[in-house]
């Protein structure tokens, strides 16, 4: 199962049969956040998070709903003998789940792919109504755009040049929130976004089932945002194949269905350039000809990217979108 890092596990810190009523448990295996541990009535995972009391709570409230709608491919949240989602321990939190047999995805695997796409369809349809979200995307990449364009970018001749291409591609994005049919797939309402769709986070089952892992980061928010994060990293690793692409999209509005707007909210995602949020800060702090190098390297990773997206646009009828 899931977890992002590597950590050390204070066990002796933590009386799980006090905290559980478990007994003989025996740790098996260390999976980043996650240790693997066992008794001889089953298999579990005990999770490290270091979250804020605050996201806690939507933490809890999040996997509340997405169960009360009948979503029921993730582990369940197994609660302590006094009714309690989280136990403590210093500064960290942690809670035990139920251990999903099966194997992390992998993304070079078309069929396992497939149920992927499935399964966040099936998400989204039946977390529809989650939160009012509030994020104004027209917004917050118009000032994004704004902030990029005011770069100084005098002592980095290369990032002066190629900077104002992933600019455009964000104007693109933005031109995409004008059409009449994105702002319809807009306004639909929020639902659980997942919003951290690594090949990690999808479990297998041995009957070929999936099972989505890890909600630490989810948001109230629209579909799209979640499918464009999806499709990007699927297609990266398949080098962007068109035929591909569609399987992808079609399994996913199996569960979900798919207007012509919520293609170009998708596609409104996928060409505004999200690995450069931070870029003027980061920049400031390059300033060696290896550490500019390593930004451009992500700069022009973005632009490349952006020349697939163009493709994708194009197969999917928004080829009439321009770029300012």
């Amino acid at each position: 199962m899931g977890g992002t890092r590597q950590i050390d596990w204070p066990v002796d810190d933590l009386d799980l049969t006090r905290e559980y009523g478990l007994v003989s448990l025996t740790a098996k295996e260390n999976h980043r956040a996650v240790l693997r541990i066992e008794n001889d009535a089953a298999e579990y995972a005990f999770k490290c998070v270091e979250l804020t009391p605050g996201n806690l709570v939507f933490l809890q409230e999040t996997l509340d709903f997405i169960q009360s709608r009948g979503f029921t491919n993730l582990p369940r949240i197994l609660p302590t003998v006094n009714g309690e989602r989280f136990v403590s321990s210093g500064a960290r939190t942690y809670f035990l789940m139920e251990w999903l047999p099966g194997h992390e995805s992998k993304f070079t695997d078309r069929n396992e792919l497939i149920i992927c796409a499935q399964l966040l369809g099936k998400l989204h349809r039946l977390t529809k109504g989650f939160y009012p979200y509030g994020n104004n995307w027209q917004e917050r990449w118009s000032a994004k755009l704004k902030e990029l364009s005011e770069i100084d970018c005098s002592h980095a001749a290369v990032l002066r040049k190629i900077l104002p291409e992933v600019i455009r591609a964000g104007h693109k994005a933005l031109r995409l929130l004008d059409d009449p049919e994105v702002v319809e797939s807009f306004r639909q309402p929020a639902v659980v976004c997942h919003h951290d769709l690594s090949q990690r986070n999808f479990i297998i089952s041995p009957r070929n089932e999936g099972f989505l892992i890890d909600f630490d980061y989810a948001k109230a928010d629209t579909p799209m945002r979640d499918l464009a994060q999806f499709l990007a990293r699927a297609l990266k690793q398949n080098d962007w194949d068109s035929n591909l692409t569609t399987q992808l999209l079609s399994a996913y509005a199996q569960e979900n269905p798919l207007s012509r707007g919520d293609l170009g909210a998708m596609l409104a995602f996928l060409h505004f350039p999200r690995s450069l949020w931070g870029f003027g800060g980061r920049l400031n702090k390059h300033t060696t000809k290896e550490s500019i190098g390593e930004l451009t390297k992500k700069v022009e990773e973005s632009l490349v990217r952006q020349s697939h997206i163009a493709r994708l646009s194009n197969l999917l009828g928004f080829d009439d979108i321009p770029y300012l």
